[in-house]
């Protein structure tokens, strides 16, 4: 299937294929489990500064069309990181103090960039097994009741 995919503020456009897209895919990435409206008064609420909520706003608008179906990427991907970040709020913060300290290490002369490279997946990775941890910690009795309602509701 050929994907047109357009940068929002461009409006530069570029096609690709992609042969593994089918109408299942299309159809799961078309839901939207939250309206324009409500993303928009959701990202005014996040404690962070005006500069990253005019990234997250135009990360947002961000789509791609395939054949005559529009997909709202930007959105979908604001949608998830929301999601996650709410829901794992340790891990979250893993990855970005992660994320933070592999950018230092970068900036260190000679070896920083040889190393960065090596260290850098394995740093992200600590943080988010390690913020998954303490999440899973910290809601023990909400995780055994998911799972408990996830076991009756496949034996139904």
């Amino acid at each position: 299937m050929i994907v047109d995919v357009t940068h929002p503020e461009t409006g530069e456009t570029i096609k690709v294929d992609m042969p593994n897209l089918n109408e299942s895919t299309l159809a799961a990435l078309q839901k939207e489990h939250a309206t324009n409206q409500q993303l928009r008064e959701h990202l005014e609420r996040l404690p962070v500064s005006a500069e990253v909520k005019a990234i997250l706003f135009n990360l947002a608008k961000f789509t791609i069309r395939a054949g005559e179906t529009i997909i709202l990427l930007g959105k979908r991907l604001v949608e998830v990181g929301l999601t996650l970040a709410n829901k794992y709020p340790n891990a979250t913060m893993g990855v970005i103090v992660a994320a933070l300290l592999s950018a230092l290490i970068a900036l260190v002369p000679v070896i920083g960039p040889a190393i960065t490279g090596f260290l850098a997946p394995l740093m992200m990775l600590y943080g988010l097994v390690d913020g998954f941890l303490a999440d899973f910690k910290s809601s023990k009795p909400k995780l055994a009741e998911d799972i408990r309602e996830a076991t009756a509701f496949a034996a139904a």
